[in-house]
């Protein structure tokens, strides 16, 4: 057996023992990251289209351990597709990124063209569901006439959101990208979660911020 004494020394060395339950892991990893993000406390008071609500210190502090630093140096890429992605949201904390994705061409060349959708600079947001949304919408008819072309059985019935291709997103200079951590998020903001006292934070505006279908996505290049 291992004297006390020198269980408390490994203890002290091996440092915390890792959290077992949701809950903890949850905390645990909540605590880590409001201290990574202190210094865009203050950009996510003033800087992005959330920061009109009515948010508390501690409010901001529990919203900013919700996101996950990404930086990215200038002309590197960070692809993203598929349903894994579906939730995909981030914050342009610092610097900026443009946004594209392969779509579909009646060229016989070529199956797909990379075109660009947009540029988000420092204070704008990106929500994958409603960038494929978009696309979806305005390329339906490009989409379904690739995927019929040469099949005997129509395929209107499919969903042409899962018909679309890559979406990627490239660093147009160093930048630091902030992405939301949905299940941090469900634990600090979400429906059984207990907010303080003093807060006034208006959750359902929130969530319908960060989930807003960007109907400016294409005007604003």
């Amino acid at each position: 057996l291992i004297p006390a004494s020198i269980q408390t020394k490994i203890s002290k060395i091996n440092g915390p023992s890792s959290p077992t339950s949701p809950s903890q892991h949850h905390s645990f990893v909540a605590h880590r990251r409001q201290r990574q993000n202190k210094e865009f406390i203050d950009f996510l008071a003033n800087g992005w289209p959330g920061s009109t609500l009515n948010w508390t210190k501690e409010d901001l502090g529990d919203f900013s351990a919700c996101f996950r630093q990404i930086k990215v140096k200038c002309g590197e890429e960070i692809p993203v597709s598929g349903k894994a992605n579906d939730r995909f949201f981030f914050l342009v904390a610092e610097g900026a990124v443009e946004i594209s994705a392969l779509l579909p061409t009646k060229r016989k060349k070529t199956e797909n063209l990379r075109e660009f959708l947009a540029k988000k600079q420092a204070g704008d947001m990106v929500y994958l569901p409603s960038v494929r949304r978009l696309i979806a919408e305005s390329n339906s008819r490009e989409i379904y006439e690739r995927e019929n072309r040469d099949s005997k059985t129509p395929h209107a019935h499919k969903n042409v959101l899962d018909l679309i291709d890559t979406v990627g997103i490239k660093s147009l200079e160093n930048s630091t990208l902030l992405q939301l951590d949905w299940s941090l998020f469900e634990a600090k903001f979400g429906p059984l979660a207990e907010r303080p006292a003093g807060s006034k934070l208006d959750i359902a505006m929130l969530r319908s911020i960060l989930q807003i279908n960007i109907t400016d996505y294409l005007s604003r290049v």
